[in-house]
């Protein structure tokens, strides 16, 4: 039995259709590329504290870290992408930190990955395609796998393509997790408040502060500073964010009086139809709140912070003293215990010992692990209790699981109609084929173009369904939260974009001939049908890479909402800030999406090496823009330490398992059990080499080196130090008595949000009167007097 290459009549209008489904959408493609560049170009020049606000000094009210502003890009053409690659690694590590230089890092091995695969595919399988038949001779088919006939000896260059480029994958990857390790365990070295703090969860819930520390205390001798036992503060909480509501109230107000020359009033809050002023009004609300939050925040740090003395060394009083009484009942307690603690040792060798040991007699209780950063715990987790966070996560799963099957409705029905020979086949469409033929450009926009703008459209709408469904989970960081939408939405990019696309549309593509044909006709349509779904991952990989990436510098969406924002509802400084921040770089979708296109580029590059081409541009593209991005644009909210990267590297191993199994039922098919073989040793040989790397490395990453954890000196960062010049403002030598402040949860943190109002450089006829009362006004924040208007 001997198949061959399908050589049919229809072999010309279906190059006509690749090539007019390549060139017009890269046309298209190119040309808005321009416009983003150019518009991105003026853009950065006309409003530069939106295009590079880590220019500018940080007036984020951050307790824990504060970034100071960076030299400014040159202002030349292309003056943004020099100074985004001239910026060094270590200083991105300690500018900008370790979740940023992993980012770039992926993208730089994936880049030379790529390249080095490319060169095979380019001067090998090119013209080994090309020669072994004269079927789609002076055709696109003949540079791919279809021209190739089954059983041809030509197939072993297919074959050797799949040995080489897993042992350029294994080396890239094994390069950058060795570079990871480096600076996972400076990270874990470094002078900083996690790195003292160990996280205990599983605690039973009757057992104290005072007793979690008096245990471990006994356990390390005089290491132990404090005992942070993580409370549920609901009253709290409730006040915090009606104190905001009236903050935010007042400045309105401050700001109407300050740009209308006018005192604003208000309808009184219980005589109705009295006008009251309304700076007096919220300026007494917002007292009376500070007051009750003052006195619960005291009664609840006796129960929150326990240290080696009886009575407790933090409290609000201390931190913000208020002279101001409190009017709400005294009541013993506002707050329930959780079952999670906060552990602050003197040294980091202790708390690495105690996150590294088991504390519980079973294991099941008192698990330890190192704390996470202070501003990357999200505090009104821990109040839930297993059970309910068990059920949570089967219910959220089964929700995903469905999710991902109903996904694949409209995306198969994209993937369906995504080519003129496929709408034909419906006769509701006819007219519509009839018409789109008229013209080449018509073809090309609907077979090339508008598929991939639709699935980019339906997966962008995927993504804020998916971070609501990671926020239900409960999770107790923010970087665990971008694990689970990391992964969902990995999970969704393979099946419905990879899978559907490349099985769907091929069974569509050749569905008549299956019905009509027996199952060798069957495999050989499939066969060569599956390499053919190369041209629509070429278009979908091109409009990621050059309207996407550029679109991602100039941030349509942002500046347009932005602007809307600034010029009819943001009234105060804080609204108008919260305009301008760019917010926290998603590395969850862009890792997720980086993996993706690299497992189309890695599956497709021995079927149709002209895919490599487009995946070396998107992966250029996409590290010159996210470097720039993450250097100049956004400023990090939280720190996860670069945990994300190992969630990314079981990803690329899932990916390259997937090239290993496709190619193995693509050399069934065509009838080659050499390649097969090879292929099924090569997804052998990526198990051992991931189980390898997990087991040689996964515990240095998480928890360090003691070698290092011993020699701080070399990792002290200080501001007279060139490697800290731009950096951030963090202690230099251990503080262990401020880092207990630093992990106090926020709810029993002074309130950060203070009163901002005014513009200094606007001018008012009221201007003295207003700076007279707004004294006064801050005189009553602080406690030192009362107001009279």
């Amino acid at each position: 039995m001997s198949l061959t290459p399908i050589n049919n009549s229809n072999t010309t209008a279906v190059d006509n259709n690749i090539k007019e489904g390549l060139f017009v959408p890269l046309a298209i493609n190119v040309g808005l590329s321009i416009l983003f560049l150019s518009l991105f170009e003026l853009c950065r020049r006309k409003w530069p504290t939106l295009y590079q606000p880590r220019c500018y000094k940080d007036e984020s009210k951050t307790r824990y870290r504060k970034y100071k502003e960076i030299a400014p890009p040159p202002q030349g053409l292309l003056g943004w992408a020099k100074g985004a690659l001239n910026y060094s690694d270590e200083t991105l590590f300690h500018t900008h930190g370790l979740d940023a230089l992993m980012h770039l890092r992926f993208l730089r091995i994936l880049i030379i990955i790529v390249l080095c695969q490319l060169f095979y595919g380019v001067i090998v399988l090119f013209s080994v395609n090309y020669s072994a038949s004269k079927s789609f001779r002076g055709t696109l088919l003949s540079l791919s796998m279809v021209n190739v006939a089954s059983g041809s000896p030509y197939l072993t260059a297919h074959a050797i393509s799949v040995a080489l480029n897993t042992l350029i994958l294994f080396y890239g990857i094994y390069k950058n997790h060795i570079e990871f390790v480096k600076y996972r365990v400076r990270y874990k070295s470094l002078v900083e408040p996690h790195n003292f703090a160990v996280l205990i969860t599983h605690i039973p819930s009757e057992i104290n502060g005072r007793t979690i520390y008096d245990e471990l205390n006994s356990i390390f001798a005089g290491k132990v500073v404090s005992v942070i036992k993580i409370l549920s503060t609901p009253k709290l909480e409730s006040l915090l964010k009606r104190r905001a509501k009236v903050l935010n109230k007042l400045e309105k107000a401050y700001e109407s009086w300050y740009n209308k020359g006018t005192r604003p009033v208000r309808e009184g809050k219980f005589l109705r139809g009295k006008k009251v002023d309304s700076i007096d009004s919220y300026t007494q609300e917002l007292n009376k709140l500070d007051a009750d939050i003052s006195h619960i925040q005291s009664i609840e740090m006796k129960k929150h912070v326990f240290t080696n003395t009886q009575t407790q060394t933090y409290s609000y009083q201390q931190i913000n003293p208020q002279s101001s009484s409190s009017t709400t009942p005294l009541i013993s307690s506002y707050s329930t215990n959780t079952k999670a603690a906060l552990v602050v040792f003197q040294d980091s060798i202790s708390a690495n010992f105690c996150a590294q040991t088991t504390i519980g007699k079973d294991g099941v209780k008192w698990i330890s692990e190192p704390a996470p950063e202070p501003e990357d715990l999200r505090w009104k987790n821990f109040a839930y209790r297993k059970r309910y966070l068990t059920i949570r996560y089967v219910l959220v799963n089964a929700f995903v699981f469905f999710l991902v099957f109903f996904w694949i409705i409209p995306v198969a029905f994209v993937s369906a109609l995504s080519t003129l020979q496929n709408l034909s086949m419906l006769p509701v469409f006819n007219f519509l084929v009839s018409f789109l033929q008229l013209s080449p450009v018509l073809t090309g926009f609907v077979e090339g173009f508008l598929p991939t703008v639709v699935l980019s459209i339906f997966f962008a709408i995927l993504v804020p369904i998916l971070k609501g469904i990671s926020h239900l989970l409960k999770l107790p960081t923010r970087t665990e939260e971008d694990s689970s939408v990391l992964c969902n939405y990995f999970l969704f990019s393979v099946f419905n974009i990879f899978l559907t696309f490349s099985i769907g549309a091929s069974v569509f593509r050749v569905l008549d001939d299956i019905l009509k044909g027996g199952v060798e006709e069957i495999i050989n349509l499939l066969s060569h049908s599956i390499p053919q779904q190369a041209t629509f991952y070429i278009n979908y990989i091109m409009i990621l890479s050059l309207s996407g990436h550029m679109k991602n510098l100039l941030r349509p969406v942002p500046l347009i909402f932005g602007w809307i924002k600034l010029k009819w509802f943001a009234k105060t400084i804080k609204e108008r800030r919260k305009a301008r921040d760019p917010g926290q770089f998603p590395y969850h979708v862009n890792y997720a999406t980086h993996t993706l296109i690299f497992l189309i580029t890695l599956t497709y590059s021995t079927m149709s090496p002209m895919i490599l081409i487009f995946g070396f541009l998107y992966m250029c593209l996409a590290y010159i823009s996210s470097r720039y991005n993450l250097i100049y644009v956004y400023k990090p909210k939280y720190e996860g330490g670069g945990n994300l990267w190992p969630l990314v590297f079981n990803r690329v191993m899932v990916a390259c398992l997937i090239y290993h199994l496709t190619l193995v039922g693509v050399f069934g098919s065509y009838l080659f059990p050499v390649g097969a073989g090879i292929s099924v040793l090569c997804a052998i040989a990526t198990c051992i080499f991931w189980y390898h790397m997990r087991q040689t490395y996964a515990d240095v990453a998480k928890y360090g080196s003691l070698l290092h954890l011993s020699g701080h000196s070399t990792e002290k960062k200080t501001e007279s130090t060139e490697s800290d010049a731009q950096g951030l403002v963090l202690n230099v030598t251990p503080d262990t008595e401020n880092y207990v402040k630093y992990y106090i949860q926020s709810s029993l943190q002074p309130p950060r949000e203070t009163i901002e109002i005014g513009n200094q450089n606007q001018q008012s006829e009221n201007k003295h009167d207003f700076a007279e009362q707004h004294n006064k006004h801050q005189n009553v924040i602080q406690g030192n007097g009362k107001a009279s208007y």
